[in-house]
């Protein structure tokens, strides 16, 4: 597997749209469906958890909302968990928002620290946990709300070597890196 930057996953991004004419939209379309279909192979049907947990920020949620509406269809029951006064997104990344509503997905946002404070032990509980809040946009180290949530869910997930939860998937820039490991990034 071969690790891009930021840049270089734009840009593969960007010469896929162009040469082969396929869509941004569908390119998150399939990452979703991939990272839905990971879950899947990884959590059989008989140990598969009732619930996964999706926290996002940004665009690089339109990948984590593909997966959530994936695993619904699926009989999961995602929850979906955005950071921030308002979902703020862009043309495609709403696109899967509606659609995740538009199918009777719930979304909890979180706007500040003391709301997360409170809503925290849900997630510490997750058996299954997507990461999709930062993507190939983030420029420098995390601030203030997404700071303390990268913060707390490495805590529980020891840093993704720990047995809970039982999978965490980190989209596109992995959010619990430190900032000067931040910038390699994998490409689902």
């Amino acid at each position: 597997m071969k690790a891009l930057t930021a840049q270089e996953m734009r840009e593969v991004d960007r010469l896929t749209t162009e040469r082969y004419k396929i869509s941004g939209a569908e390119l998150m379309e399939a990452a979703g469906k991939h990272v839905a279909d990971a879950v899947m192979r990884v959590c059989p049907q008989e140990s598969r958890p009732p619930h996964s947990d999706f926290v996002w920020q940004g665009n690089n949620g339109g990948d984590g909302l593909v997966c959530a509406r994936y695993l619904k269809q699926a009989g999961l029951d995602p929850r979906v968990w955005y950071f921030g006064s308002q979902p703020r997104m862009r043309r495609r990344c709403f696109g899967q928002f509606y659609r995740w509503q538009k199918d009777g997905g719930a979304l909890t946002v979180i706007e500040d620290v003391p709301t997360w404070e409170h809503r925290f032990e849900a997630i510490s509980r997750a058996q299954v946990l997507v990461d999709a809040m930062l993507g190939t946009g983030l420029r420098g180290a995390a601030e203030r709300l997404l700071a303390r949530v990268i913060t707390d869910i490495n805590r529980v997930t020891s840093n993704a070597t720990g047995m809970k939860p039982a999978l965490c998937l980190r989209l596109i820039t992995p959010s619990g890196l430190p900032p000067t490991a931040r910038q390699p990034v994998v490409q689902c």
